[in-house]
């Protein structure tokens, strides 16, 4: 699988995007995602299917909001890695990856495992999901991802983990849906321009449930609730 990215500004004054790093607008005909996959059939004579990913990649988990391609970003974020997924018929669904996020340089191809200097990468991200019906029709999706960044400056190193658990209950018609997740991330950052790490806790609650009506259109009424704490 081969996908390209041209990612360009144009009639902008060269401050438009100041609020912004200009890797997160900018991204000249680069590689978005170059990688080879493999079919995995039957599994331990299980009946286990799935594929593994190796090289360049995007990855979109679960609701897409701790991990996924952005949907309005301008440049999408990429990783280099390995990505396993296995499911066996409806009954479970897995994913595990160990990457590298992608460093973005505006105008040269990405490096490869290193840093918009050229020197080496200290960053690593991983990652298991898994989904598996549960009761009254519901999904059970449980996801663990880790960070660990130690780039060359003290003072932007980062290292965290997050747990998400989400019931879901996709709509239908003439039917209840409810959406329900919960996230809590904990670990260790190094504020701005500071070399001293600080523990962090925070967490994130989201919960959404509506109502489709059994009409040729299916309109559907909802409400959300979203909460984030502070730290």
């Amino acid at each position: 699988l081969a996908e390209l990215q041209d990612a360009q500004t144009y009639g902008d004054d060269g401050d438009d995007f100041a609020t912004l790093p200009r890797t997160a607008v900018v991204d000249r005909f680069d590689i978005l995602q170059l990688l080879v996959a493999a079919k995995i059939s039957d599994l331990f004579q299980r009946g286990v299917e799935g594929e593994l990913h190796v090289g360049r990649m995007t990855l979109d988990i679960g609701r897409r909001d701790l991990v996924g391609r952005q949907f309005f970003g301008n440049v999408l974020f990429n990783f280099d890695g390995i990505h396993l997924a296995l499911h066996r018929e409806e009954a479970w669904r897995v994913r595990l990856f160990l990457v590298r996020p992608v460093v973005h340089t505006p105008s040269t191809l990405d490096p490869l495992f290193a840093d918009s200097q050229g020197h080496a990468d200290d960053r690593l991200f991983w990652g298991a999901y898994s989904e598996m019906p549960w009761a009254a029709e519901l999904t059970a999706q449980l996801a663990y991802f880790g960070l660990n960044e130690k780039p060359a400056q003290p003072q932007r190193q980062r290292q965290i983990q997050t747990f998400s658990l989400r019931l879901l209950r996709p709509p239908h018609a003439a039917t209840w849906d409810i959406d329900i997740q919960t996230t809590w991330q904990v670990g260790s950052v190094s504020p701005a321009g500071s070399t001293t790490r600080q523990d962090l806790f925070a967490h994130y609650q989201h919960v959404e449930a509506g109502y489709t009506f059994a009409f040729p259109w299916q309109p559907r009424v909802s409400g959300v609730l979203n909460y984030f704490s502070s730290k």
